[in-house]
Order: structure tokens, then C-alpha cells, then sequence
């Protein structure tokens, strides 16, 4: 892309939107900002008067599980609610995997009274936030928070899902639908009207 547009593109950081929209808020510098979320792209395109927020992608949350949970479509929240089933996501408000996940205990709290308070209280909050985990260089850690006995169940992006390891099942929520809307925003006039078209191109 860069030699078709004329524009050098490069990533200069990953990981936790959160801590990464606050590093720009603070002077850090960045043409492009792209977010699991829109909410992290729209917050700093308040910032910068002209710019707009572009839905780049889809997602959906979706459970990775140890075989011997049984997670099916069937059960779904009745595993998740299992007082022996332990449960992982992301940190919310660090990371939008987590904020999705909270969002899922909502709608849970709509089908099963009490719901939404049991999967909020049970959650660990593994990756995704300051001072947790790091994935391996290249790598997932959730399959390392399933084989270690850590958690029996990693609320996750499908994306992510499917980067994990054989030998765990993949469940997507039936009664609980949640897309993910991943969003990027231009922060630089300097950027091409090529760069952002190939990136809304390609996703």
C-alpha cells in the first residue's frame, strides 16, 4: 500500500486501545488510530476537528472452551453461570474485548434474572488491561489460560478464536449475539485519500 499510495504507513504500537488513545490524547503522534471498537476512534475524533470514523471491519464475540466444559449452543449460559466453570475475558475499559464482554452479561441479565451481576463477578480479567498478561510475540495467549487450568472458558473475538490452538471448542453465543464494529479514524491531513480508501478496501 505504501508504494501505490505514495505514503509511508507504518505501525507504531499495539495492544490496549485504551492505554494507546490515552498516549495520543497526551501528544503521542499518529496519523491513523484503529480500534476493536468505535468508541475509542470517535473519542479522539472529537480532537480533531474534520476528521471522520470509519466502520472498518466485523467481528463477534465468541467462547473458546476446555472440551471437558461441554460448552455448546444448547448450554451456553447455563456454563458460563456453572459456579465450577471459570471464566476469562479481557479488562474492560482497557480494551474493547472487554467492554463487549460486559456488554453480553447485559444482554444475558435480560434472559436470566441475576445474570449479568454472576458473569461480571466470576470474570477474570487476563488480558487487554495495564499490568495484565502479554501475549507471546506473535502469538495468543488464551490457549495458555486453558491448558494452565487458569480458565475454563475465554470470552474472545471470533478472529482471535480462530488462531487458537486445536484441541478446544469454539462455541458462538446463540441467545446472546454480539457484532463487533472495530473503527478507525484519520488524526493527519497529510494522509492520502489512498491510504484510508485501501484500508476501507481491504476490510
Amino acid at each position: 500500500m505504501s508504494r501505490r499510495s505514495g505514503s509511508r504507513l507504518s505501525t507504531r504500537a499495539s495492544g490496549q486501545r485504551g492505554a494507546l488513545r490515552r498516549c495520543v490524547e497526551e501528544g503521542g503522534v499518529c496519523d491513523f488510530f484503529l480500534s476493536a471498537d468505535m468508541e475509542h476512534p470517535q473519542a479522539l475524533a472529537v480532537r480533531a476537528p474534520g476528521s471522520a470514523v470509519t466502520c472498518f471491519a466485523r467481528n463477534s464475540l465468541v467462547a473458546v472452551a476446555c472440551p471437558e466444559v461441554g460448552l455448546g449452543t444448547d448450554n451456553f449460559l447455563e456454563r458460563l453461570l456453572d459456579p465450577a466453570s471459570r471464566l476469562g475475558t479481557s479488562t474492560p475499559r482497557a480494551d474493547p474485548g472487554g467492554d463487549y464482554a460486559v456488554a453480553m452479561f447485559r444482554q444475558a441479565g435480560l434472559i436470566r434474572d441475576g445474570a449479568e451481576r454472576t458473569l461480571a463477578a466470576k470474570a477474570l480479567h487476563l488480558v487487554g488491561g495495564w499490568g495484565a498478561a502479554s501475549a507471546p510475540p506473535g502469538g495468543n495467549a488464551i490457549p495458555d489460560f486453558l491448558m494452565g487450568g487458569t480458565v475454563d472458558v475465554f470470552l474472545c473475538y471470533r478472529t482471535t478464536a480462530l488462531a487458537v490452538v486445536d484441541g478446544f471448542d469454539i462455541v458462538t453465543p446463540p441467545d446472546l449475539p454480539h457484532p463487533c464494529y472495530p473503527g478507525m479514524v484519520r488524526l493527519a491531513c497529510n494522509v492520502t485519500d489512498f491510504a484510508v480508501g485501501w484500508l476501507n478496501a481491504t476490510s
